[in-house]
């Protein structure tokens, strides 16, 4: 865990935070703003693990990323699970798989688009409060300027 922490550590915009129910790496893009929470917790967080194959049982690392956070932001977080799996031979799991798949940033990406759009479709208001430009249009405007 301890080389886990150090990994962090090193990321810029990142800070940890400890205590006795969990390690938390809080990042805040340092450009955007936007955040998302890494979790280290001794216990494993998934809801019905027993589905999972045995060798996975200890799942204890996990992410928290806001459902609404922009797409450009969440690319940027899946390319730092890839660097988290390549490092630690860590695996992916979401409750959109069946089980824990290998690293696979179009696929994260993917059921994080689908969840984001049942999401919005089931609560079309808090939608309401955000404005969603295309990727191709941020693109754009990063090239440009």
């Amino acid at each position: 865990m301890v080389e886990v922490i150090d990994f962090f550590e090193t990321i810029e915009g990142m800070e940890v935070e400890m205590d006795e129910k969990s390690v938390r790496f809080l990042y805040t893009h340092p450009r955007l703003g936007y955040s998302c929470v890494f979790f280290i917790t001794p216990k494993s967080q998934v809801p019905n693990i027993q589905r999972l194959s045995p060798q996975y049982l200890e799942v204890n690392f996990h992410l928290r990323l806001p459902i609404l956070s922009p797409n450009y932001f969440v690319k940027h977080v899946i390319q730092l699970i890839k660097k988290v799996c390549d490092r630690f031979n860590f695996f992916v799991l979401s409750e959109m798989f069946e089980d824990v798949l290998s690293y696979n940033a179009e696929r994260i990406f993917k059921v994080f688009e689908m969840v984001k759009r049942a999401y919005i479709e089931k609560y079309p208001n808090e939608a309401n409060n955000y404005v969603f430009i295309k990727d191709e249009k941020i693109i754009w405007y990063l090239k440009i300027h």
